[in-house]
């Protein structure tokens, strides 16, 4: 059973505007989740940009309604706490979003060196152990446009999985990928929710949304703005 003190995300209401045609707009959204938990979104192939995980971290505010993160509502913050409270999300990006003039193994590591007083050789432990688990040998040494596109989406997934996050967000981490690599995320994600994180992932992927593995997530499905519960 859950209770209020274990949810981890909540959208109540959220609407978010964009001039941007390149950005959807979201309408009167309504999610929760609780530690333990994953929630699959889907939305449109092709379609426009979704700030849904940029609303999830406090990036953007919403134009009506509230996200709560722990608890806390982030408008209700200031810039430093929430700053703390982004150190508990790990996150993958569409764009992959790396800092171009760090290595790989930097940009993975930087996070936890920031928000985390954690020994360099401990996080390099378990971002080696998460490599082993995402099907990589070593995490590339080189500037990240020196990997190739398939190392850098499993080095998202080690970056977004390392460190003790209440909250991970994945942002079509299936992109690229066999069928043989999103086995071994299945089994990152299912070691991160039986310590308890709770887990959101956008796709527009048809065999993701229908994947045997996703059968007990939460399923929601952006259509015109709108976030819509499937009950599947």
């Amino acid at each position: 059973m859950t209770n209020e003190t274990d949810c981890i995300l909540e959208f109540c209401d959220v609407t978010s505007r964009s001039g941007a045609g390149l950005v959807t707009t979201i309408s009167g959204a309504n999610i929760t989740i609780h530690r333990g938990e994953i929630a699959l979104v889907s939305v449109e192939a092709h379609s426009a940009s979704v700030p849904l995980f940029d609303l999830a971290e406090g990036l953007i505010p919403p134009d009506e309604g509230n996200v709560t993160f722990m608890g806390r509502q982030w408008q209700d913050l200031g810039l430093s706490k929430q700053a703390a409270m982004r150190g508990l999300i790990g996150r993958t990006f569409e764009t992959q979003g790396w800092i171009s003039n760090l290595s790989v193994y930097d940009n993975i590591c930087l996070s936890q060196r920031h928000h985390t007083h954690r020994a360099e050789a401990e996080i390099r432990q378990e971002a080696e152990q998460l490599a082993r688990a995402a099907g990589l040998e070593a995490i590339p040494e080189q500037r990240p446009e020196l990997a190739t596109r398939r190392e850098l989406q499993k080095c998202q997934w080690i970056r977004a999985f390392l460190g003790s996050h209440a909250l991970v967000l994945l942002e079509h981490p299936e992109t690229g990928m066999k069928a043989e690599d999103l086995a071994l995320l299945f089994e990152i994600i299912e070691e991160a929710i039986g310590h308890g994180a709770a887990v959101m992932w956008l796709t527009a992927d048809e065999h993701t949304r229908r994947n045997e593995r996703l059968r007990r997530a939460a399923k929601y499905a952006i259509s015109d703005g709108k976030i819509l519960s499937e009950a599947i």
